[in-house]
């Protein structure tokens, strides 16, 4: 059962990285919700603990079996997680600089190159890398996937502005891509994110840390390569369209502000989160 193999070993790697990494301050402290400073660590923690279990769990299957048993694909799925991650580590180490898609492409056309944008890129890149990599699929399902993970990073970051909201719907939607049946090359870096966020997800409810854009994105993009392997054609047409329209309820509504407006999803977000009365949010 790889699956729980890696499930299980991303979530141990998980509790001992946060350990190590909550020990004291750092380039990535960064104020939350309430004002306080707290280490925005919790995506190195992650993808580290994941990368580690995924290596670990073929390194110890490939001694016994004496064959390897993570394929090119899976390689390169991992490698597009990565770019999304490093480029969201970026902006996380940056400070300061416009918040939004909108003042990103604002700074653009000033002539102004934004760690921002460098996470656009890389989101794209990565989601054109795995669409390339993932056969069986038409031009027009390829760049409806593109969209799909791109948007699913750009999403996830949007969510990642109150304690344990980005972390709670990777979880649930996670679970649901999983149960699908997701393709080898997804399922690999995908469970294993998923071991090592359920932890995490404590930190970040309890305010002691925060994913940051490096996690956020490389969730939301996990999530998106997920998608794109398990649902129809069409489907993935329809995924796409919808994270264009969230993106831009992002943009201009806010989502802060359609949770709230809707119980079940206010009742949803508020679960396990310690009681406050302000509604400030963390920088993006």
């Amino acid at each position: 059962m790889i699956g729980l193999e890696l499930v299980g070993a991303g979530a141990v790697l998980s509790i001992a990285f946060a350990a190590a990494a909550l020990r004291r301050p750092g380039p990535l402290d960064r104020p939350n919700h309430r004002g306080t400073i707290v280490p925005a660590v919790l995506g190195l923690v992650v993808v580290s603990a994941a990368a580690t279990a995924v290596l670990g769990v073929a390194l110890e299957r490939a001694s016994r079996s004496g064959r390897v048993v993570i394929t090119g694909r899976v390689e390169w799925v991992s490698l597009a997680v990565a770019i999304v991650f490093t480029a969201g580590l970026m902006d996380d180490l940056s400070h300061g600089g416009p918040r939004g898609l909108r003042g990103h492409f604002a700074a653009l056309l000033d002539r102004r190159l934004t760690t921002g944008l460098a996470k656009l890129a890389a989101a794209l890149g990565g989601g054109a890398l795995v669409a390339v990599v993932v056969p069986h699929r038409s031009v027009l399902e390829r760049v409806a996937g593109v969209v799909v993970m791109a948007g699913a990073a750009n999403l996830w970051n949007g969510l990642d502005v109150a304690p344990g909201r980005a972390a709670k719907a990777f979880l649930l939607a996670g679970a649901g891509v999983l149960a699908a049946g997701p393709a080898w090359a997804t399922a690999v870096p995908l469970l294993a994110l998923y071991g090592a966020e359920v932890p995490a997800a404590s930190q970040d409810l309890r305010e002691r840390a925060m994913l940051g854009d490096a996690g956020a994105n490389a969730l939301g993009f996990a999530l998106g390569a997920g998608l794109y392997t398990v649902l129809p054609g069409w489907g993935i047409v329809v995924a796409g369209g919808v994270a264009i329209g969230l993106n831009v309820v992002a943009e201009t509504v806010t989502l802060s502000r359609v949770i709230d407006t809707v119980p079940p999803l206010r009742w949803f977000d508020r679960v396990g989160r310690p009681s406050d009365r302000k509604k400030s949010a963390r920088t993006d």
